[in-house]
């Protein structure tokens, strides 16, 4: 789409949003931002609704334009804004979507509007009530139940009176256990989700990737940042910088080997050349791919391939072309032939879509259950066809590049180490592969997926196999059977007054969230385009939000250095 650079009427100006391509129209006068061209003669300008007074312009200071018309799910007393640096000739600077809050002043980057997505329970919850008909959540993955509400509250607290209640609940075991042909035992990790929690993220701070390239034109997220010690490095051209970053890291195989595999973020409209020079410069030999091109109305990933599999349609990437020959549906993905061609050399890589994957969850069965069963089958197909082409990496990407891709990695691993050595600890893989990529396996139910992988593994192979157990689910399920009537009832009121307090603050945080909470504040969230040293500089009371007045001494003092 570009810059839409058609005459403005006199006291307009414009703003692009280069990571989004799209124009913002600043009417200076009445401080207004729109998004409709308000025509050469002014005719489509928008009115100002907003109450809020206007500013002063003032050189180097953002300005706040309030958005006219307003969205219509804002929440009372929330207006959107634009917030842009004044520029006396041509297009106004830095633009960002901001929210404020008309009644305390408030100014945030967080969209204070609640999302229908977080409405819904999360992928194997329930909710159920208890014997005083007050609603729990249980996790049938996990066996917790508990008062916290897993929508509001980030890290729910399981109950220990309700665990006792629960603790007839047995999980389903494989029946290909009684029909297993007589060999060695595999040994299988426990599936400890609390010690899964504690392997460090290795998280890349935003100020080990190299200036240029600190924005969301090269990162889907401003959190999710290669590894510099293993990052892709691409071949400098016509001395641009950008084009020797990638936002990918090699990942060591199941053997140690260097460059096993390739953990990639899906190409964006500006990432995508460099995503399929690092293809070719790589000599890569499949990619598999993890993510829609849309999941829920948004945009996951730039389609890179062609859509017609004709052996004729071509999709060019700067000096590079693409063209699928082949394609074979198969259960739970597709195959795809590329025919890949640089200058005068061509070559051949295959492409493994797996399009099953649920946007929120992970693969299960139609009875609700954990099914891992394509994605084994994709694997061995994957292998079957690198074997032909050896010591050329694996590309693995979904959309970020680090929860579904690192459970397809942390799966392979898993499956190298029961055949190859007879045993496997999921909990090591993850920890070994995040030394390579950030935050490879993200979430608690990917791990669980790994573990039900490594048993569906052995089940279709008929090995008798054991898992180890863990030593947090025995102590949680010891605590509850010990527990007596009386304390049990007890500590159901407590936990109960508990959980209501905890919702009531996450709900809370919900809806005034800052521009960044204490944990983005250590890098562990997106930071939303503003960097940690200066959101510390602006929140000069340290209450982890920001207000107007701080928002204006801030660039005050810096127009004043």
């Amino acid at each position: 789409m570009g810059i839409d650079e058609s005459p403005l009427p006199k006291d307009f100006a414009r703003a692009y949003f280069a990571a989004e391509d799209r124009t913002v129209f600043l009417n200076k006068k009445l401080q207004v931002a729109q998004w409709e061209h308000p025509g050469a003669d002014g005719a489509k300008a928008r009115t100002r609704t907003s109450t809020f007074p206007l500013e002063r312009a003032k050189r180097g200071v953002p300005i706040i334009f309030p958005v006219s018309p307003q969205p219509a799910d804002m929440p009372p007393d929330w207006e959107q804004c634009v917030a842009s640096i004044p520029h006396r000739r041509g297009d106004w600077e830095d633009p960002h979507i901001l929210y404020r809050n008309v009644t305390d002043h408030a100014v945030q980057e967080a969209d204070p509007r609640p999302n229908a997505i977080e409405d819904e329970l999360p992928a194997g919850w329930t909710k159920e009530l208890d014997v005083d008909g007050d609603p729990y959540f249980f996790d049938h993955d996990t066996g917790m139940a508990t008062y916290d509400d897993p929508r509001y509250v980030e890290n729910p607290e399981p109950s220990l009176s309700l665990q006792a209640q629960m603790a007839t609940r047995q999980k389903k075991r494989s029946s290909f256990q009684k029909n297993v042909v007589t060999k060695k035992t595999w040994i299988i990790g426990p599936e400890d989700l609390t010690a899964f929690s504690a392997i460090d993220n290795q998280l890349t701070s935003v100020d080990e990737i190299p200036k240029h390239v600190r924005n969301k034109v090269h990162n889907r997220y401003m959190d999710i940042l290669p590894n510099p010690r293993t990052s892709v490095k691409l071949p400098m051209i016509d001395g641009d910088p950008t084009s020797t970053y990638v936002n990918a890291n090699y990942v060591r195989g199941p053997e140690g080997q260097a460059k096993f595999y390739i953990g990639a973020m899906g190409p964006l409209p500006g990432t995508v050349v460099n995503f399929w020079r690092m293809l070719w410069e790589t000599r890569t030999a499949a990619i598999i791919m993890v993510t829609g091109i849309l999941e829920k109305g948004r945009k996951k990933c730039e389609r890179y391939w062609p859509a017609d599999v004709d052996n004729k349609t071509e999709m060019k990437f700067g000096d590079i072309t693409v063209v699928a020959q082949q394609e074979a549906v198969a259960r739970g993905y597709v195959y795809t032939l590329l025919r890949v061609q640089r200058g005068s050399e061509v070559r051949k890589i295959g492409h493994f879509f797996y399009n099953s994957w649920p946007d929120h969850g992970v693969p299960r069965d139609a009875s609700g259950d954990l099914y891992p069963d394509s994605v084994l089958g994709m694997l061995h197909t994957v292998h079957k066809w690198c074997s032909k082409v050896k010591d050329r990496p694996i590309v693995v990407h979904c959309s970020a590049g680090v929860g579904r891709t690192g459970t397809i990695i942390a799966i392979d691993h898993c499956r190298y180490r029961l055949k190859h050595q007879g045993r496997v600890d999921p909990l090591q893989i993850v920890d070994f592969i995040r030394q390579d990529r950030c935050a490879l396996v993200q979430h608690p139910i990917q791990f669980k997926f790994v573990h039900a992988a490594c048993m569906k593994y052995a089940d279709l192979h008929k090995h008798a196999y054991t898992v180890e157990k863990s030593e947090h689910v025995d102590e949680l399920e010891t605590r509850a059977r010990r527990m007596s009537l009386a304390d049990r009832q007890a500590k159901l009121q407590e936990e109960k007054a508990a959980a209501k307090s905890r919702q009531q603050l996450a709900r809370r945080g919900r809806m005034r969230r800052s521009i960044m909470t204490k944990s983005q504040m250590h890098g562990e969230l997106r930071t939303n385009g503003i960097d940690v040293e200066t959101f510390k500089a602006m929140d000069t009371d340290g209450n982890g939000s920001i207000s107007l007045e701080e928002f204006k001494a801030y660039y005050k003092q810096k127009m004043a250095e």
